[in-house]
């Protein structure tokens, strides 16, 4: 494990560690505050990416052992350290367990694990990083009576000139370049649009099916950073991170970092990816520019990318959850720019595609392309497990579907998927005479979207056609 000194803008890697965990702290009805004295610079030397774990860790743990109250981060500096403290008014702990709390898997008490969830583990590989920084961590507790930990690290004050930032996705084609990305997705779909993204910043990215693919890739080879699906088949992404984050190899980096994909947006799921060992959680679909944000926060290169003059951090359709209207006829008009847009488009489908992924025709049109020869049979199957009374299969297919067609604006469908995926999962005995209203309902929209883009995909051949050159 190595550290990396690079010039960062603190102030942007603690906004994502804030977002981060304001969700899960609100959820559970703890007060969540940040505080970053006035006198501390903006950009710092260090390595972002550790010090971002570390404060991960330790917030973590201190919502998890908090019932009630609050947990507050304060920011600070003398002439040489920059003094991170994370508080919390929780159950405390007592001398006895504060001597060993630091050691590699050690669980402080049996009764706290069951009650709250596990133990923090995270603490011996938050102190492994603390002293490969040169730093010092104290803890200060009293049962009953909270904690507070305070991790002291060097810093020298840097230069903002050094600290890149961007204005577009095209002006930022080497920022990822060589970094060696694994994705664990079993949707095409999702691999195509991921990879896209992805490869146009010069990332090396590999494909995994499922979690046990995963797995034996990252032990065959070194990966800077795992992109990991929560559900998929053989092996869920909870299964992997709890063998990563537990275990090693000659190859396997118990610390690699590792971003959570997943279709729900609630704060169960991620709370429980946090709490499993996840460095991060994106909400399929997602813009572009969410995705390239969180990646840039775990690899050291936190402005990445910025989105007209405005830096994303978190999770954009996370944080608007509960605002999204399944009405997809209000999505404004996006006028685009550089690329000539097909004379009779239905305005959903094509405006949220240039809106999420970007104004390529050409990848709209391998995406469309897509949707049709993946999500339709899929669609097909999950109408015969419905006849079948294959309440698992009906549950598993609804999951995958939900975010495929939520890259093209129709939220309407995915949040019917959600529910009749949601009907299984919380109803001992489903009742297929729902699942089957639903799925009737859905019919004549299914049938519809493929019209649409049958016709948009027509449009933009013939927009690409003449564009270069040719003409009927």
């Amino acid at each position: 494990m190595t550290i990396e000194y690079i010039d960062f803008d603190l102030r942007d890697m603690m906004d994502s560690v804030y977002k981060l965990f304001f969700f899960i702290a609100d959820d559970k009805g703890l007060k969540l505050n940040f505080e970053i004295s006035p006198d501390v610079p903006d950009i710092v030397i260090g390595d972002p990416v550790r010090l971002n774990q570390i404060l991960v860790n330790l917030i973590n743990n201190a919502i998890k052992f908090t019932p009630t109250g609050s947990v507050k981060i304060t920011v600070t500096h003398t002439e040489k350290y920059l003094r991170f403290s994370v508080e919390d008014t929780g159950i405390g702990i007592s001398i006895k367990n504060q001597e060993k709390i630091f050691e590699s898997f050690t669980q402080v008490d049996s009764d706290i694990s069951r009650k709250y969830g596990g133990t923090g583990l995270g603490l011996a590989i938050t102190k492994r990083l603390v002293t490969l920084m040169d730093g010092e961590i104290e803890l200060h507790s009293e049962p009953g009576n909270g904690s507070e930990f305070i991790i002291s690290i060097p810093f020298i004050t840097g230069d903002s000139d050094k600290v890149v930032k961007h204005t577009s996705a095209a002006s930022t084609l080497n920022d990822l370049d060589g970094l060696r990305i694994l994705l664990a997705e079993d949707n095409q779909m999702n691999q195509y649009v991921i990879h896209q993204m992805l490869n146009k910043l010069k990332a090396r990215v590999e494909l995994a099916e499922n979690g046990r693919e995963a797995l034996n890739l990252l032990d065959l080879d070194k990966f800077d950073l795992l992109l990991l699906d929560i559900q998929m088949p053989e092996m869920n992404g909870f299964e992997v991170i709890s063998i990563i984050r537990k275990y090693s190899s000659e190859h396997i980096n118990f610390n690699i970092p590792v971003i959570a994909i997943t279709a729900d947006v609630f704060p169960e799921t991620r709370k429980r990816a946090l709490e499993a060992g996840m460095n991060g959680i994106v909400t399929k679909p997602f813009e572009e520019t969410q995705l390239l944000n969180e990646v840039g926060q775990l690899v050291g290169k936190p402005n990445i990318i910025e989105d007209n003059g405005t830096k994303e951090f978190g999770n954009k359709n996370f944080d608007e959850a509960e605002k999204k209207s399944s009405d997809n006829t209000g999505h404004e008009e996006i006028h685009v720019a550089n690329n000539k847009s097909p004379k009779n488009t239905p305005n959903v489908i094509y405006n949220y595609m240039v809106k999420n992924i970007g104004t390529d025709n050409k990848l709209i049109m391998n995406i469309l392309e897509l949707f049709k020869t993946q999500t339709y049979p899929e669609v097909d199957q999950l109408y015969k497990a419905a006849d079948e009374f294959n309440f698992k299969k009906i549950q598993q297919i609804a999951h995958k579907l939900k975010p495929s067609f939520a890259y093209i604006g129709k939220d309407d469908i995915r949040d019917k998927l959600h529910s009749i995926e949601n009907h299984i999962l919380s109803t001992d005995v489903p009742d297929i005479n729902i699942i089957k209203s639903n799925l009737e309902m859905l019919q004549p929209k299914f049938e519809n979207i493929l019209n649409e883009i049958n016709s948009l995909f027509e449009d933009l051949q013939h927009t690409e056609t003449k564009s270069n050159g040719y003409t009927d």
